[in-house]
Order: structure tokens, then sequence, then C-alpha cells
């Protein structure tokens, strides 16, 4: 991989109702910050966006990536024949290259330049970022090669029930639908079709504590060993939940 890789940067939730999400992620102790046009739940390392969904759907739309020069991994990957098109403002003004599927399988990724240091709100929730995201793919293992090229090599590790891919920031986990069944034993989900993003876990110290609060905070939590998770009506319907770390 000739680029320098690039690195996890955030979740992006496409949602229905914008206020909404924001009032239910407040409800559930994180910080949200109303930005033009979207809200914004940021950690020491990467953030979450609520951004109004054109289609009326809510779902875990895409990713960020972010890299010291995204120009460089964009005219690598152009190198390769997986280049994406000319960079274009993001939501929040700064440019972004949009990367094509065979950059990235399956998944929605936009790359853009390392954000500058900002002040980190604490979160009532204890929360401290994101943990993990889950990719549902039919066929994991052939996606291999290009995280491999994306991210270096043998970033892209697999095992009986998925591939692990070491993104510099939250674990990028590529799974069909039986990897996803035991991965997320925990979440009671319509799983999409694949490919798409279908859940995301963040980490938090303390879950005794956690579940304590939700539960005080009118939620159903659920206790599964290292996770723990909300019925899906109480989350937007999304495979979202809480890991031990």
């Amino acid at each position: 991989m000739p680029h320098p890789a690039p690195h996890l940067d955030g979740l992006i939730l496409a949602v229905a109702d914008a206020d909404a999400a924001a009032a239910l992620f407040t409800r559930l102790g994180f910080a949200v910050t109303a930005r033009q046009g979207y809200g914004e739940i940021l950690f020491a390392a990467g953030r979450l966006l609520l951004v109004p969904a054109a289609d009326g759907r809510t779902r875990l739309a895409a990713v960020d990536l972010a890299a010291a020069d995204p120009a460089l991994v964009a005219a690598s990957l152009a190198a390769a024949g997986v280049g994406p098109g000319p960079a274009r403002p993001g939501p929040d003004g700064a440019p972004r290259f949009e990367l094509p599927a065979a950059a990235a399988p399956g998944l929605n990724a936009r790359l853009a330049a390392r954000r500058a240091a900002a002040m980190v709100p604490a979160h009532d929730n204890g929360v401290s970022g994101l943990a993990s995201l889950t990719l549902l793919l039919e066929r994991p293992e052939e996606a291999m090669p290009a995280y491999d090229r994306l991210f270096g090599a043998f970033a892209a590790t697999p095992t009986d029930d998925m591939v692990t891919v070491h993104g510099g920031g939250p674990l990028l986990f590529l799974v069909d639908e039986d990897g996803f069944d035991h991965l997320h034993a925990n979440l009671a989900i319509r799983l999409p079709p694949a490919p798409a993003l279908a859940a995301a876990a963040f980490a938090v110290p303390d879950l005794e504590a956690l579940a304590a609060r939700l539960t005080a905070a009118g939620f159903t939590p659920r206790r599964a060993g290292p996770t723990l998770s909300l019925p899906p009506e109480q989350m937007l319907g999304l495979g979202l939940e809480f890991v031990q770390g």
C-alpha cells in the first residue's frame, strides 16, 4: 500500500426525524451538539453524526475515514483502479472523497482530512467512543484484499465467523448473516439486505452503571455478558449496543 493508511473516524446515522433522534441520544446520555443541518456526538477519537435522511429511511448510512493527506490516498487508490471522483464538500463544509464500492466493498465510505482537535464534551452515560462497526456481506472473505489495500497489509484478519478489519479506530467486522447472529446475539433487529452496515457498538467502562442510568431514564436494557442492548423500538430500530471497554 503506497499511501499512509487512513483510519475510521466516524459513523453517520441517517435519521427520518433529526430532532427526535437528537432527543433520543440525549436521553441515552450522549452530549449532542446541534450543527447547521445535523447533530454531532463527539468523542476523544471519532464522532457520530445524526444527518437527516433524504429518503426518510433511518439507518446506519456511512462511515468517515480520515487521513493526513486524503488527496494522496485518493491518488493511490486511483492508481490501483479504484479511485474516487473529485472531492466535494460534506455536511460540515470540509472537502471529502466518496470511495467507490471497489475500494471499500459494501461500505458507503467518505474520505476527508483529519479534523482539528476540539473540546470533547463529557457524556453522562460514560461512553468513550465507538468500539466497532459491523458490515453485513454475503461473502466477507472476498472483501479482504480491498480492505488490505485501503488500510494496509494484513489489516483484514479472518476467523471462523467473520473477518476483522483493523482500521486504526473502531474495529470493522465483516460478517454474513450467520456470523452476525454469533457476534450480536443480544441484538433483536431485522437485518437489512447485504451489503449494509448492520450494527455499531459503543465502548463504556461500566455497564452496570449504564444499565442503571438507562433504566432510570425509562429504557429496558438487556445485559448479555460484556454487552448491553436495548429493544430495537427504543433505538430507532437500529443495531446499536454498548460493550465493556
